[in-house]
């Protein structure tokens, strides 16, 4: 909720210079150490981040899943609140035999995503900038 959030952080496990945070800059959102975003992009990148949802929650031991989510997470979302709580997401690069895109919340919980709401929330840095 716009209301309530303090700070949303990317991290690329793979690209860290991708990272990103973004936090309140005055009166609107901005991304750390990064003069000029396009606002537009990254108001509609935070829509995404607050409406996405899973499609299911994944049962323990699914054939294929544990092996895939013992490695190294593609992107690491973290996101504070103003009460200074996080909510943290790790989405895994599907194989190519996927239908979904694979994520571990904080608690371990392994739940599944439809691939085309997860392209619009794991944006790289590069993505924001300012085009001229």
């Amino acid at each position: 909720n716009w209301r309530n959030f303090r700070s949303l952080t990317a991290t690329y496990t793979k690209e860290p210079n991708q990272s990103l945070e973004i936090e309140m800059k005055g009166q609107y959102f901005g991304i750390k150490n990064m003069e000029r975003a396009d606002t537009s992009k990254l108001n509609s990148y935070l829509d995404a981040v607050s409406l996405l949802f899973a499609t299911r929650f994944v049962p323990p031991r699914q054939s294929g899943i544990d092996s895939l989510v013992t490695m190294a997470p593609a992107v690491r979302i973290e996101i504070k609140d103003i009460a200074n709580r996080t909510y943290a997401l790790e989405l895994f690069t599907p194989r190519k035999t996927d239908l979904e895109i694979y994520g571990r919340m904080a608690d371990g919980e392994i739940v599944a995503f439809e691939k085309g709401t997860i392209a619009e929330i794991v944006r790289r840095r590069d993505y924001f900038l300012v085009q001229e």
